[in-house]
């Protein structure tokens, strides 16, 4: 059992940490807390798959983990960190959450969306333990237990408590246990959608031999000001400018055909800003932009211009 706290406070000074699933997330996480000086780490294998399973012997044995014989040694844990793949979530929850302590937060780390990670706070809940959803908003090979992450749900304030202290960066969202898990998918948006906009003009801009000029002239535009400046100023001037700019993405799009490329999202891009242009933003504002994005985002929302 973990030793407790010089005031008597019921918190671990060195808490044991288990984790259910032993992947690449799992031994990151193990790697940077044996380094910050946890003692005692625990694993629990619910694979069956035999290949999979030589898979977790291997990280075991590379990070000097303990390998839980079955979810009963879980009560062996201050704080459990579910490291599962999505679709092997419930039944995970299903399985471990009657064996924790019920001061032993059960932090799900799977990549669920928020109904999902609402669904497993029931089970969790239902079976008198703690649960806090969890999102991993970095890359666990380069931060390892440092990594980003945000937590909400009625166990994310005691699960703060045992591994902030630790060097692990748990941002609080709230007490919805689907909060955390709902951020992540909307952010997801923004940097996959950026993502794939790069493959597609710079694939586009390749072909004329431009690539560098266009990658360079953008990242001119993105340095000008701070990140969130630069959310405010396409919001609100997309109040006023959808129209204009559809236009825009339209012949961007035509260019891209011609070039035997397929246009998906500059034809996606366009059907936004038509949208938007067709809900009369602009006029409701007599063309005058929002001055700030909670402006913007109210009346593209009024608008039915916005979700």
């Amino acid at each position: 059992m973990a030793t407790q706290g010089a005031q008597g406070s019921g918190m671990a000074a060195n808490p044991s940490i288990g984790f259910i699933g032993f992947g690449e997330l799992g031994e990151c996480l193990a790697v940077g807390l044996r380094g910050a000086g946890v003692a005692q780490l625990l694993a629990l294998d619910l694979l069956e798959s035999p290949v999979k399973r030589g898979w977790v012997l291997d990280r075991v044995a590379r990070t000097g983990v303990e390998l839980l014989p079955e979810p009963a040694g879980l009560v062996r844990c201050d704080v459990v960190l579910a490291c599962v793949p999505p679709g092997a979530a419930l039944d995970a929850a299903h399985r471990c959450a009657p064996w924790l302590r019920p001061d032993a937060p059960y932090v799900d780390l799977a990549s669920v969306d928020g109904d999902t990670k609402r669904a497993l706070a029931g089970v969790v809940g239902g079976a008198g333990r703690l649960f806090a959803g969890g999102a991993v908003t970095g890359v666990p090979a380069e931060s390892l237990h440092r990594v980003p992450m945000l937590v909400s749900g009625p166990g994310a304030e005691r699960a703060i408590a045992l591994l902030a202290p630790l060097g692990m960066r748990l941002d609080p969202c709230g007490a919805d246990p689907g909060a955390a898990a709902a951020i992540k998918i909307l952010r997801s948006l923004l940097a996959k959608g950026l993502e794939a906009l790069y493959v597609e003009a710079l694939g586009a801009a390749r072909r004329e031999g431009l690539a560098e000029r266009v990658l360079d002239s953008f990242c001119a535009f993105l340095d000008a000001r701070p990140a969130r400046e630069t959310a405010r100023l396409l919001v609100c001037s997309h109040v006023v400018h959808a129209a204009r700019r559809a236009d825009e993405m339209n012949l961007c799009a035509a260019a891209l055909e011609r070039a035997g490329r397929s246009p998906v999202l500059a034809r996606a891009v366009a059907a936004v800003m038509e949208r938007s242009a067709a809900g009369g933003v602009r006029e409701r504002l007599g063309a005058r932009p929002p001055a700030t994005l909670e402006e913007a985002l109210e009346v593209l929302a009024a608008a039915g211009a916005a979700p």
